[in-house]
């Protein structure tokens, strides 16, 4: 999916480069990126064409999965062809790699911003490793210190969340 992320942005961006908004329609059929996403799509489609075809067929019988896809059908109901689910999916993906990039450049940036907290995330990170050494889920449960960090920058850093600081502006008049 990371693939299918890349074609698409670097696509929009040399369409939007190359033609004017009275020629983008030609995209489609001249442009190499946009091909790319197109059959990017083909591809995503007949992966999940058996996939597919079992939740239609189970949704006759009643019978349900509990997970992404089949919450995608449910919100339609129903009504969702194998390329609409292929594109909600891309979508999904799309927005999952956006969103966990930006959590962690901002958690990146708030770690900088306070390194005073370095030393002592750094000591619990250790603590949890001494039994093992290995990263197992039982070791990250006993990383309070971090998660507690964690939570804070997302508090303070929310995605989607737009921030004007005009201490970083300078007066050009």
């Amino acid at each position: 999916m990371i693939g299918i992320t890349m074609d698409a942005h670097m696509a929009s961006q040399t369409i939007r480069a190359t033609y004017g908004p009275r020629w983008r329609w030609l995209a489609p059929w001249r442009h190499a990126g946009a091909k790319r996403v197109f059959a990017n799509r083909r591809k995503a489609a007949q992966l999940l064409l058996l996939i597919y075809k079992q939740r239609m067929a189970n949704s006759q019988n009643g019978d349900k999965s509990a997970d992404g896809i089949q919450w995608l059908l449910d919100a339609h109901k129903g009504n969702m062809t194998l390329e609409q689910l292929a594109d909600e999916q891309a979508f999904i993906s799309v927005a999952s790699i956006h969103t966990s990039t930006a959590t962690l450049t901002h958690l990146l940036y708030d770690i900088l911003a306070h390194p005073e907290y370095i030393p002592e995330l750094v000591e619990e990170i250790k603590g949890s490793l001494k039994d093992d050494g290995r990263w197992t889920k039982q070791n990250l449960t006993k990383l309070k210190k971090l998660d507690s960090f964690m939570k804070e920058s997302q508090r303070l850093n929310p995605i989607g969340m737009g921030r004007y600081n005009s201490d970083h502006c300078q007066d050009v008049s």
